[in-house]
């Protein structure tokens, strides 16, 4: 609660653009202005935004990727959630287990995978009455069963089309 946290990368000369720590100097003043409010603060769980882990690494084998498919995916949902002022808070499946129930909305942008023990805890918290958006096709596709949707398998691969209530032939 109330934690803020910076990163400086230096030149390559090893020096730092100390421009930037002048500006550090008005957020340290404008965060302990509100440390007393914020600090040791506990959150109320709102909106939950999925950053999966374990689909990140299949997609890139680097720590930071600023551009994978996966943060590409977790910006525009974040930028849409924001800019509809919904309270949110950016989770990895670490956070989730086990506390699923203590969110109104958990939201699965687009991504490649999931693990199948983290997949089935999603399918029950949504039984259980909890509230999952699952945006894009490939974030949708392990779950074709419980969506009672079918893929459609004519297009391009990699490209996904669910069709609600169809049978499988």
């Amino acid at each position: 609660g109330g934690g803020y946290q910076a990163y400086f990368t230096q030149r390559r000369d090893g020096s730092m653009d100390l421009t930037k720590i002048e500006a550090m100097e008005d957020v340290a003043k404008f965060c302990r202005e509100r440390q007393e409010l914020c600090h040791r603060a506990v959150i109320v769980p709102q909106v939950a935004l999925l950053y999966s882990r374990a689909s990140h690494y299949r997609q890139s084998p680097q720590l930071f990727t600023p551009n994978s498919p996966a943060v590409r995916s977790l910006r525009g949902v974040l930028q849409g959630l924001v800019e509809s002022q919904h309270p949110l808070q950016i989770v990895s499946e670490h956070h989730l287990r086990g506390h699923m129930s203590e969110w109104p909305l958990i939201v699965l942008p687009e991504c490649e995978y999931l693990d199948t023990d983290f997949r089935d805890e999603l399918v029950a918290y949504a039984k259980h009455g909890g509230r999952l958006l699952v945006m894009g096709p490939k974030a949708a596709a392990p779950f074709v069963k419980e969506l009672d949707v079918v893929p459609d398998t004519a297009l391009a691969k990699g490209s996904v089309r669910f069709e609600h209530g169809a049978t499988q032939g």
